[in-house]
């Protein structure tokens, strides 16, 4: 089974506080079940552990700033049978964005070849050195994206379905 993941930031205090129906499409970036197409919603169907891994170096459990993506703070449930979304606050943001921007070309060039070995167990992982571009895509959307939140002073709440 493939996980997607929706990202969405915002400013703290604008964010629905009770669980219900406004807080699921909030933290899945809908309304009604249409997905919104918002600068501060990116959603990911197929990259984001891969960008996870290019992050941290891990399939899975990383410490933060590097595992950002699996890390913060859960917010409301929005489905009895998955995980809450997780939160980041500000703070977290900068920090993971500080990482993201630090992370050399050498080191990043490495894990993308780590992508390619046989019985990797990152999701979507690139099949060929020709993927390698929409991985890199991915990675500098999601930089980008922690970008404009960190210019914001943002939080950023993110989805797994």
């Amino acid at each position: 089974m493939t996980l997607s993941m929706t990202l969405r930031r915002f400013a703290p205090g604008t964010e629905p506080s009770e669980p219900g129906d406004d807080a699921a499409e909030f933290a899945l970036g809908l309304k009604g079940i249409k997905l919104l197409d918002e600068p501060d919603i990116l959603h990911f169907f197929e990259h984001w552990h891969v960008v996870h891994y290019l992050s941290s170096g891990e399939v899975w459990e990383a410490d933060l700033p590097a595992g950002f993506l699996l890390g913060g703070s859960d917010w409301h449930e929005i489905h009895p049978e998955e995980d809450p979304p997780r939160l980041l606050p500000p703070a977290e943001v900068r920090a993971a964005h500080a990482h993201l921007t630090a992370l050399s070309h050498d080191l990043l060039d490495a894990r993308l070849t780590d992508l390619h070995a046989p019985g990797c167990e990152v999701q979507n992982a690139p099949q060929s050195p020709e993927d390698d571009g929409l991985v890199r895509g991915a990675f500098g959307q999601m930089r980008d994206f922690l970008a404009a939140a960190v210019e914001a002073r943002q939080a950023v709440l993110m989805t797994l379905t």
